[in-house]
C-alpha cells in the first residue's frame, strides 16, 4: 500500500513464519532503499503489526479459476487495508495468501469490522472479519467468488 510513512517488514516460512525485527521506511516514488533485516526465532512476530491472515483461491461467477496476477482487495469500508495478488507455483496452484491490517497500520481498518473483497475489482460474495488473529501456517482458508 505505497502511501507516505509506510513500513516495510519482510518475512520468511521455515516451519513457522518470521518477521524482521526492524523496518525499512517505503522509498519514495523512483527511489530505492538497502534493508539489512534481521529476524529472530525469540520474537517470531518481529517489527509487524496485528493482522488477519486469509488465504484461499478466487473464482470468477461460473466456477473458473481466475488467472496468475488477478488482484484481490479487502476493504473496511471504503478503506483498503489489503491487497495481493494470486501467484501459481507446483504447490499452492491459484492460491493468495492475504494479510489484512489493523487500525494501528491503517486508520479506518477496525478490529471486528466487517471485511469486503474485491477480485480484479469486482466485488465477491464472500465477507470476513477483521480480527487481527494473525494466521500463519493456520491462517483461515477463505475461497473467494464473484458475486
Amino acid at each position: 500500500m505505497r502511501r507516505a510513512g509506510a513500513n516495510l517488514v519482510l518475512w520468511m516460512y521455515r516451519g513457522s513464519y518470521y518477521y524482521t525485527t526492524n523496518s525499512v521506511a517505503w522509498p519514495g516514488e523512483g527511489q530505492s532503499v538497502e534493508f539489512d533485516g534481521a529476524f529472530s526465532s525469540a520474537a517470531p512476530d518481529g517489527a509487524s503489526k496485528p493482522a488477519t491472515e486469509l488465504k484461499g483461491h478466487a473464482y470468477d461467477i461460473d466456477g473458473t479459476e481466475f488467472p496468475p496476477g488477478t488482484v484481490i482487495e479487502a476493504h473496511v469500508g471504503a478503506t483498503r487495508c489489503g491487497v495481493t495478488s494470486l501467484r501459481y507455483d507446483r504447490t499452492t496452484e491459484g492460491y493468495y495468501t492475504l494479510l489484512i491490517v489493523g487500525p494501528d497500520s491503517v486508520a479506518g481498518c477496525a478490529t471486528g469490522a466487517t471485511i469486503d473483497f474485491t477480485i480484479d475489482g469486482k466485488p465477491a460474495a464472500q465477507t470476513a472479519v477483521n480480527d487481527l488473529a494473525g494466521g500463519g501456517p493456520d491462517a483461515g482458508v477463505l475461497d473467494l467468488t464473484v458475486r
